[in-house]
C-alpha cells in the first residue's frame, strides 16, 4: 500500500470511524549482570462504532514492536483490508497524547484528534486532585472550550499549592496545551476511551504475567498472533477453515476410544459389580460413577 502503491481491497463503506491507539511496556530478556529493561508494544484497534451492550462494531487489531512510522502504515493497511478508506468521511483518532500517537493524523483521511476522556481525567486528578476549587474551575473551563479561563484556573490554583504541587500543575498546564485540539473536540466526537481495555485484553494480560521476559522479537510475533485472534484472522492467516464436528465424527471416536479402553483395562469390565445391587447400590458414588461404568461397553458399541 505504501511501498508499492498496491490499491486496497477493503469494500465496507462508513462515513465514521473510530482508531485508538497505545502501548504497553513488557519485561525483557537480559543477561546475567544486564539492567532491567522492557519492550514497548504498540497496539492499535479500529472500528465502527459500538453495539447496545458496548462492544466495538467490526473490530480489527494491529499490534507489533516497530517504530512509529511503521506501525501506523501497518495500521491503516489493516484497515484498508476491511473499510473504503475513501469513503471515510470522519475518522476519529483517540490517544492519551503521546507525541508518536498523533502520527496516524498523516496516515488516515479525514483525521481529526481526540484525547479521550479517561487520561484527560487522570491528568486532572493528578494535577488538581487536592484542590476541588481549582478542579472545578478549570473543568468547567475545559467544558466551555475556554483556554483562557483554564489558564486562570491553573494559575489561581498553582498560587494556593506547595512546592510539590505547584511542579504537577505546571506539568498539567503542558499537557492541556499540547493536547488542546483533541481536548476542544470532546463534545463533537464520538465516545472513544476503548483503548485501555483493548490493550489489557489483547496484550498485557497475557504478556505481562509473573516471571514473564521477552525478546523484542519474541515479544513481536506474540503481539501479532494476539492481534490476528482478536480481530478474528486466525482461520484465513493460517489458511485453515474450521470445520463443524458432524454428530457420526463424534459417535465414531467415541467408539474408537471405547474399544482401545476396553483392551487395556482387561477382563474386569466384563465381570460382574456386586456394589450395583448391594445396599450401597443408592449412594451417588455407584448410582453416577460405577452404574456409568457397567453401560460403558454397550453405549460406544
Amino acid at each position: 500500500m505504501f511501498e508499492q502503491g498496491e490499491i486496497p481491497t477493503g469494500t465496507r463503506q462508513v462515513k465514521e470511524l473510530a482508531v485508538e491507539a497505545d502501548s504497553v511496556w513488557v519485561p525483557a530478556r537480559r543477561k546475567h549482570g544486564e539492567k532491567p529493561r522492557h519492550v514497548e508494544v504498540k497496539l492499535g484497534v479500529a472500528y465502527e462504532g459500538r453495539t447496545e451492550k458496548g462492544r466495538l462494531k467490526e473490530r480489527k487489531v494491529n499490534a507489533g514492536v516497530m517504530s512509529p512510522e511503521d506501525f501506523w502504515e501497518q495500521t491503516a493497511a489493516m484497515c484498508s483490508r476491511t473499510w473504503d478508506l475513501c469513503a471515510v468521511e470522519r475518522c476519529w483518532l483517540g490517544s492519551d497524547g503521546a507525541a508518536w500517537l498523533k502520527q496516524g493524523m498523516e496516515v488516515f483521511p479525514n483525521a481529526v484528534y481526540r484525547l479521550d476522556r479517561y487520561h484527560l481525567r487522570r491528568a486532572l486528578v493528578e494535577g488538581l486532585g487536592g484542590d476541588s476549587q481549582g478542579y472545578a474551575q478549570v473543568s468547567q473551563a475545559i467544558a466551555e472550550g475556554n483556554w483562557d479561563n483554564v489558564q486562570k484556573g491553573l494559575r489561581e490554583a498553582w498560587k494556593r499549592a506547595g512546592k510539590v504541587q505547584q511542579k504537577r500543575i505546571r506539568r498539567l498546564e503542558r499537557y492541556l496545551k499540547n493536547n488542546w485540539e483533541g481536548i476542544v473536540q470532546l463534545p463533537e466526537a464520538w465516545r472513544l476511551g476503548a483503548i485501555e481495555g483493548q490493550v489489557f485484553h489483547h496484550l498485557a494480560r497475557r504478556m505481562k504475567r509473573h516471571g514473564a521476559r521477552w525478546s523484542d522479537r519474541g515479544a513481536d510475533h506474540l503481539a501479532r498472533v494476539l492481534a490476528a485472534k482478536g480481530s478474528g484472522e486466525l482461520e484465513r492467516l493460517s489458511g485453515e477453515k474450521s470445520e463443524r464436528v458432524s454428530e457420526e465424527r463424534v459417535r465414531r471416536v467415541m467408539r474408537n476410544w471405547g474399544r482401545k479402553l476396553a483392551r487395556a483395562a482387561g477382563d474386569w469390565l466384563e465381570g460382574g459389580m456386586p456394589a450395583l445391587q448391594g445396599s450401597a447400590a443408592g449412594r451417588p458414588w455407584v448410582k453416577y460413577v460405577l452404574r456409568e461404568l457397567s453401560r460403558l461397553d454397550q453405549r460406544l458399541w
